[in-house]
């Protein structure tokens, strides 16, 4: 048979045992400017949102080729450029291909200015 050591022997039966602390690191959102380079896959969705108007974050994968591409995670990318301001929700919804609701997100000038300063 096993020995069983409880470091908390000293404590009443049923009392609450101290939770470990785990200290995270602080993030802070506005410490770095997200950055949209040409050719990248942020450039890739922001460009459906200039060239196709207002879309969900679905189309602008599919239209982008970005969902057909193997471990590629196209709505993250969606959710920076909306976190960071180059796209904007509409308050609109469409019905995805699985049949959920999705927001409807637009260009923004911001989202403009970054596709017009990096057009090759």
């Amino acid at each position: 048979m096993g020995v069983f050591i409880d470091d908390n022997c000293d404590l009443p039966l049923f009392a609450a045992r101290p939770e470990p602390r785990i200290e995270l690191p602080i993030r802070c959102a506005v410490s770095k400017e997200l950055r949209v380079r040409a050719g990248s896959q942020r450039w890739e969705l922001l460009r459906q949102y200039v060239e196709h108007g207002p879309l969900t974050n679905e189309q602008a994968g599919d239209l982008s080729g970005l969902s057909d591409r193997k471990g590629c995670c196209y709505w993250k990318r969606c959710g920076e450029l909306l976190e960071h301001g180059y796209i904007a929700d509409t308050g609109e919804q469409r019905r995805s291909q699985a049949g959920e609701m999705q927001r409807i997100c637009r260009v923004t000038d911001k989202g403009l200015e970054a596709i017009q300063g990096g057009a090759r």
